[in-house]
């Protein structure tokens, strides 16, 4: 039922993957809002029924303390500078709300066992969609969603609609982990490798598409599995000339030399992007300690502002494309201090969990350090830490961080394996996670 709950939770994260119109819902919410009902619902009894939280004593509670401190001080600068109510404020930067995904996915997800029973499912959920997908691109009818009919054209082509293009990332580094590393998966996990690998190519969004070769790429040679690398590049070049001798323009070469085209010559989406980094970097620039309360306009309510003026507050307040100029514009540098802080503990406790777990539990470790090697990369234009889904799967990545980490100093402390000091107490530094 844990595992039912969460994910539901996810889905309503993620719109309910477009299954629903967006304007189901009266008085501008979405279907996310659901969703955080049913997060503080959850919350409220873990509260009730569990008798220990000092496993919330950990850094990632911390800065989510401390993200709640900043959004509080957002509403308020909102309301000096935009003339919008404190309240308003608040209600704009529900999405937030999301990262409190850390409790329940801390509490439930007790063990590796659990999160990989729960990866699984989403993996499971994932495979669905993208068959929902192909079905919803030959007759589109499936999704409820303004893209759903195709969005754009690349290389002659209309690009797919898929509602949960970040779950599908996800399930992909989590197979491809699975299949460098547990022998009795290799087959299953291969094949929902490939599949998820080309839903990428079949959504045509090439940022995350190169982003995810390249990391993929990286991560078989750095764990030296070059007979995987030489099968990987086997089947993508199969993959490769089946696109070419099917189809006028190959998608899949398209993806690659268009990026490198348009980053080097500055054009395409390319251009736009440039011209938004420019934009948040002079906002930053303007008002470099905090932000300027952007983050938490409510701009649903028109606040008596002219056309002219909510056309330049809806730029001001976006958040979507870019990823780290778009959280230095809502921040400003408290917010850089916020993100240098948590990729600091993300690649500490990888490190860490990583040599505290089990043989059979580092494929964790391994999985959240390849996937945070992704989000750091793509950051650039993908926003990952504003957007609730995109949040949710940071959180079960930094819950399970914490409970390798916590059940590794428990262990340590209760059998004499742990590690000694000379005088032969037990080493809990040695284990201490925090």
């Amino acid at each position: 039922m844990k595992y039912l709950y969460l994910l539901l939770i996810y889905a309503f994260s993620n719109d309910l993957f477009s299954f629903l119109p967006e304007d189901i819902l009266p008085g501008g919410f979405d279907l996310s809002d659901i969703g955080i009902l049913l997060l503080l619902i959850g919350i409220l009894v873990i509260f009730l029924k569990e008798k220990d939280f000092s496993i919330l004593f950990n850094p990632y509670t911390t800065l989510v303390v401390i993200l709640f401190f900043l959004i509080a001080i957002e509403a308020g600068i909102a309301s000096i500078n935009y003339n919008q109510s404190i309240i308003s404020g608040v209600i704009s930067t529900r999405r937030y709300w999301y990262y409190l995904t850390l409790i329940p996915f801390i509490f439930w997800l007790k063990d590796v066992k659990s999160v990989e029973i729960f990866l699984e499912l989403l993996s499971t959920v994932a495979l669905v969609i993208f068959i929902l997908s192909i079905v919803n691109y030959i007759t589109p009818v499936v999704f409820q969603h303004e893209w759903a009919a195709g969005h754009h054209k690349r290389a002659g082509v209309v690009r797919a609609f898929i509602p949960a293009m970040d779950l599908l990332t996800f399930t992909t580094f989590w197979q491809f982990v699975l299949w460098l590393e547990v022998e009795e998966k290799k087959s299953k996990s291969l094949i929902k490798t490939g599949i998820f690998y080309g839903a990428h190519v079949f959504r045509q969004s090439r940022g995350r598409l190169i982003t995810l070769t390249a990391v993929m790429l990286g991560l078989l040679i750095y764990k030296r599995k070059f007979k995987a690398f030489f099968l990987a590049a086997f089947l993508a070049s199969i993959g490769f000339f089946v696109l070419q001798y099917t189809m006028e323009q190959n998608i899949m070469e398209y993806a690659f030399a268009s990026t490198v085209e348009d980053i080097s010559e500055n054009t395409g989406t390319w251009e736009g992007r440039l011209e938004n980094i420019q934009s948040d970097v002079d906002h930053f620039l303007n008002h470099i300690w905090i932000g300027s309360g952007a983050v938490a306009l409510r701009l649903s309510e028109g606040g008596g502002f002219s056309s002219q003026e909510m056309d330049r507050l809806e730029e001001i307040a976006n958040t979507a494309d870019l990823g780290y100029t778009r959280w230095l514009k809502s921040f400003g540098l408290a917010g850089v201090l916020w993100l240098g802080a948590l990729f600091y503990f993300a690649i500490r406790d990888c490190i860490r969990a990583s040599s505290l777990a089990t043989k059979q539990a580092r494929i964790i470790p391994l999985f959240v350090s390849t996937y945070f090697v992704f989000v750091a990369i793509s950051s650039v234009t993908l926003n990952h830490f504003q957007f609730p889904p995109r949040i949710m799967v940071l959180c079960l990545c930094f819950a399970a961080l914490t409970r390798i980490q916590w059940e590794a100093i428990r262990k340590a402390s209760s059998n004499n394996n742990a590690p000694l000091h000379d005088n032969g107490d037990i080493d809990t530094n040695a284990v201490k996670p925090y």
